[in-house]
């Protein structure tokens, strides 16, 4: 239940243009927003009817390699989700001249547009389209089950 719900239109609509600052761009799936509070961070909201959850899947990325060194560095790190994944907050990026000539495979959609700079390294900042299920497909092996401990 959101503590939102019972608050007045005009007042929601005050509380997003405090939040919600320029438009720094769009995708297909999504348009994206500098925090007005927090220059730093960005604010990524999915299209009406976008159904491609590229939002949930960005979070999802980041929450599962956020702490492994060697592929956390490839990443914008995210901050913050919503409850339904329509908006997503993101550390924000600086422009960056020309992609790297090796990428982790499990990257997709790697067109110049999609990458950034943070902290003085190349990130993607559009991750939400991925090549990780083509990449457990090719990589994937049979194991034994763990006898139950329970």
């Amino acid at each position: 239940m959101s503590i939102l719900q019972d608050i007045p239109v005009s007042v929601q609509l005050d509380l997003n243009n405090l939040f919600v600052g320029e438009k720094l761009g769009h995708g297909w799936h999504r348009e994206v927003y500098a925090h007005a509070l927090d220059p730093s961070l960005v604010i990524k909201l999915e299209t009406k009817d976008s159904k491609q959850f590229c939002n949930i899947h960005e979070w999802a990325i980041w929450d599962e390699f956020k702490d492994d060194p060697e592929l956390s560095k490839w990443f914008a790190p995210c901050v913050a989700i919503s409850a339904n994944g329509s908006v997503l907050v993101q550390k924000r990026t600086g422009p960056i001249a020309k992609r790297p000539a090796r990428i982790p495979s499990l990257l997709a959609d790697t067109h110049i547009n999609n990458w950034g700079t943070y902290k003085r390294r190349a990130v993607m900042h559009d991750y939400g389209n991925h090549n990780l299920f083509d990449v457990a497909r090719k990589k994937w092996k049979m194991v034994d089950l763990p006898v139950d401990t329970y």
